[in-house]
C-alpha cells in the first residue's frame, strides 16, 4: 500500500479486513507522515502509527534517509520548518530518525542556503513575489 499516511478509516478498515485473516500477515505498505496532505479528506496519521503497533513483532521497518534530490541545507531548513509539526511519527514512536542526508555529488554540498521568510498573509506574499515572477516573464 503506497502513500500509507493518506489513507482515511475506510481504506485502512478495507486493508485490515483483507490482512485479518493471517496472525502475520505479509503487506509492505510505504508511507511518510511529513508528506500526509489530505487530513481534510479524513486520512489519518494515526492509521500509520496503529498498524506499526499492530504488527511491531513482525515488522521491519526501513527508513530512507538518503536525498538525492536537495542540498543539505534545503534539508535542514526544511527539517527545522517541519520540527513545529507536533503530528509526526517521530513524536508517537520511539527511536525514529527521520534526519536526511543529501548525497547528490553534482549539489549536496552547495554553498547556496535557502532564506526561509514568513509572510503575514497571501496578499504580502504576493506583493514580494510578483515583480520576481514579471522579471523572470513567467
Amino acid at each position: 500500500v503506497d502513500e500509507y499516511q493518506d489513507t482515511n478509516g475506510s481504506q485502512n478498515q478495507v486493508l485490515h479486513k483483507l490482512i485479518e485473516y493471517w496472525n502475520s500477515p505479509n503487506v509492505f505498505i510505504v508511507g511518510d507522515d511529513d508528506q500526509s496532505i489530505f487530513e481534510f479528506q479524513g486520512a489519518r496519521l494515526k492509521n500509520l502509527v496503529d498498524f506499526y503497533n499492530d504488527y511491531k513483532e513482525d515488522l521491519k521497518l526501513v527508513m530512507l534517509k538518503d536525498n538525492y534530490r536537495s542540498s543539505q541545507h534545503i534539508l535542514d531548513s526544511s527539517r527545522a520548518v517541519i520540527d513545529h509539526n507536533q503530528n509526526r511519527i517521530v513524536s508517537a514512536l520511539e527511536g525514529i530518525d527521520k534526519n536526511l542526508k543529501a548525497q547528490n555529488k553534482l549539489f549536496a554540498r552547495s554553498p547556496i542556503k535557502p532564506h526561509i521568510v514568513e509572510y503575514q498573509n497571501q496578499r504580502l506574499a504576493l506583493l514580494f513575489f510578483l515583480p520576481l515572477l514579471l522579471d523572470m516573464n513567467v
